[in-house]
């Protein structure tokens, strides 16, 4: 927890000029203030561990893609009969959803995209291109392993665009900010090209992720960090909207500040997250980090 005494806001504010980018993770936040605490130790270099759940399957997507890949074995007569059913349960459900998309680029996006179609359509003030420039980007990129196996393609994705174009770039531009190095282990070239000769199957154990990665460290690591449950470097964020950030997310959803989103749309969800009638913190962290680049770099 950040402390009180801390001006959150202005903090904000700090990391997203310092990011350059609309690079809506929250993430952004204890990084920067993990690298200035080493600085103030006296570290200038520190190791992250970026990649390692890209190159062995450290996520819950790469699983339940795997689930929606058996399920589609299933005759489509059996998996119509079955999709009531499967609705009740919104879990089931996006398991049906998923499956009646091919192994392609929109399959890809599911696994990353914050707004469903819905929201999307009633947020964005215009039918916007983007979308298809972004689908053919994607489509390029998952299409070169060669393999029909789609959870590697998955892996190969998050690879080459997450961690070139979000991971790597936000925890260079945040420890930069407290003037300190990073360097990522797992991303050594020929760690990426001997990974990436391992078949799917490998880095699982049935729904035990990351376990090749896990059985070779299991010699050197405790049991009590070997054996811990998945732990995402996340803050509070949800909460601070609700608190500390409340004032500024009001500030930057103010309908005069809303150049490309509909206000009533963008209020929705912040009245909807504050009350604790839904939870809508992805979405509304994008347009808040999209507002904050939007007021810096395009006055």
């Amino acid at each position: 927890m950040i402390d009180d005494a801390v001006d959150l806001p202005s903090l904000v504010r700090k990391v997203a000029w310092a990011l350059d980018e609309p690079i809506a993770n929250a993430a952004s936040i204890p990084t920067y203030l993990v690298a200035k605490l080493a600085r103030e130790k006296g570290v200038p270099v520190l190791l992250s561990g970026d990649g390692a759940d890209e190159l062995f399957a450290g996520y819950d997507r790469y699983l339940s893609d795997a689930l929606v890949t058996s399920y589609r074995r299933v005759p489509g007569w059996a998996r119509a009969m079955a999709s009531p059913f499967l609705r009740l349960n919104a879990n089931l459900s996006k398991l049906d959803r998923k499956a009646a998309l091919e192994p392609g680029p929109e399959r890809y996006l599911t696994w990353h995209e914050a707004f469903p179609r819905e929201i999307r359509d009633a947020l964005v003030t215009a039918d916007l291109p983007g979308r298809g420039f972004v689908r053919e980007v994607i489509g390029k990129v998952i299409a070169r392993p060669q393999t029909d196996c789609f959870q590697e393609r998955l892996l190969y994705g998050d690879l080459k665009l997450w961690i070139a174009e979000e991971s790597n770039m936000r925890m260079d531009k945040m420890s930069m900010l407290a003037s300190v190095e990073t360097r990522a282990p797992f991303l050594d070239h020929h760690l990426v090209e001997f990974a990436a000769g391992i078949p799917f199957a490998e880095k699982v154990r049935g729904r035990r992720y990351k376990a090749l990665l896990r059985d070779a460290f299991r010699d050197l690591l405790p049991p009590e960090i070997h054996s811990r449950p998945k732990w995402g470097f996340i803050p509070p964020a949800s909460e601070w909207l609700r608190t500390r950030l409340n004032p500024l997310a009001t500030e930057m959803f103010d309908p005069k500040k809303l150049r490309f989103f509909r206000p009533d749309t963008v209020k929705t969800l912040f009245d909807d997250h504050v009350a604790k009638r839904a939870y809508h913190l992805p979405r509304l962290w994008i347009l808040l980090a999209f507002q904050l680049w939007q007021e810096t770099w395009l006055p």
